[in-house]
């Protein structure tokens, strides 16, 4: 069940709870996904965490913040830490996936005594201050890797998405604007994605 709480400036963040168990925080991947991204991984950890899913600044019921630049995984870690003060939660674990893992591991820099426990899968650094040296050798990685599905039928579609994600997401107004993009470029995410039995189980 979505709640909501409330915020210093007259703000607002929505959230959902799941499970029982030490506090968590589970940051959802985007940005620009909602917290409901994370369901299915707060549903396994139920058991053991008591997972609170905060829809990022933007998302859901979450109020968008004045400054665009605190779309950053900066300001997310500062927001998610005002949503734990108004929550009156105790230090938390912080988990999260993609860029949501980025932000789980900028508020654990940010907020070292607020954080029991770190969980970052699939992290990735943004920002002047990454590697430069590593940067070329990592973007031509990345290149070969979207490259060799070029013969593929749904790359010319899913190409241009996967090149402007982060504008078009943080641009979309519509959730299932976002869905359908994730939906687009999910043969990325998959090693091979044209195999029939893969392709069926695809959302199409």
């Amino acid at each position: 069940m979505t709640q909501t709480v409330a915020l210093p400036g007259g703000r607002t963040a929505s959230y959902e709870v799941i499970g029982s168990g030490r506090p968590a925080l589970m940051f959802a991947g985007g940005p620009g996904f909602s917290a409901a991204y994370m369901n299915g991984d707060a549903e396994l950890l139920s058991d053991a965490l008591c997972s609170y899913l905060i829809d990022p600044h933007g998302c859901g019921l979450s109020t968008p913040p004045a400054n665009p630049a605190d779309y950053s995984a900066e300001g997310h870690a500062r927001f998610y830490e005002e949503v734990r003060q108004a929550l009156a939660l105790p230090p938390v674990v912080v988990m999260g996936h993609s860029f949501g893992a980025t932000t789980a591991l900028t508020y654990a820099a940010l907020f070292p005594h607020r954080t029991t426990a770190c969980v970052a899968v699939a992290a990735f650094g943004i920002g002047p201050d990454t590697d430069a040296q590593n940067a070329g050798e990592a973007e031509d990685e990345m290149e070969a890797l979207l490259a060799r599905h070029a013969g593929s039928p749904w790359y010319s579609s899913a190409r241009p998405v996967m090149d402007s994600w982060t504008e078009r997401l943080l641009a979309a107004t519509d959730p299932a604007e976002m869905e359908q993009m994730m939906a687009t470029v999910l043969p990325f995410y998959l090693a091979e994605p044209d195999k029939p039995e893969v392709a069926a189980d695809s959302p199409s």
